[in-house]
């Protein structure tokens, strides 16, 4: 399954991207500061969700959970 973690960086994102990583999930962070998430097996997509369109966001073919 895909799954983007929006905050990936904080305490419950990270925790909530680790697991989903762990269970053998394709896992898309979103964060607004990329050199905070050192983790290889997750693609990271730096953006400021506040300010980004729902059509432009590049996850809108991820399906919601």
């Amino acid at each position: 399954m895909k799954i983007a973690v929006i905050g990936a960086s904080g305490k419950a994102g990270r925790l909530i991207m680790e697991e989903a990583v762990a269970r053998g999930h394709e896992v898309a962070a979103i964060v607004r500061n990329a050199l905070k998430v050192q983790n290889p097996q997750v693609q990271i997509q730096e953006k400021d969700v506040f300010g980004v369109p729902p059509t432009k966001c590049g996850f809108c073919t991820l399906s919601p959970v």
